[in-house]
């Protein structure tokens, strides 16, 4: 995914209604060690997250040693964690 991703993310189905409300990709690194991912995944979320905000959309970067601080949450939701130990784990 590049510069064009929100674009290319609003053209796909579905345009309208609750479920274009709840659209979203799920990008998944299998090859990416938890050692590798802080700096790997927040470079790119970092570097692309300009491009995605202009065109009014969110992009986030998941992963077991994330401690970004969301808007309303003082730090990631564990949910996510989680789930990316059971992932990592299973690896």
């Amino acid at each position: 995914m590049d510069a064009r991703g929100g674009k290319v993310f609003l053209a796909m189905p579905p345009h309208s209604g609750e479920d274009a409300l709840l659209k979203s990709i799920l990008v998944v690194f299998p090859e990416i060690s938890a050692d590798e991912a802080p700096s790997v995944i927040d470079d790119v979320q970092r570097q692309l997250k300009p491009f995605f905000v202009q065109d009014g959309l969110m992009i986030g970067e998941f992963h077991e040693r994330n401690r970004t601080p969301g808007q309303r949450v003082p730090r990631p939701v564990t949910v996510a964690e989680k789930v990316f130990k059971r992932v990592w784990s299973a690896s």
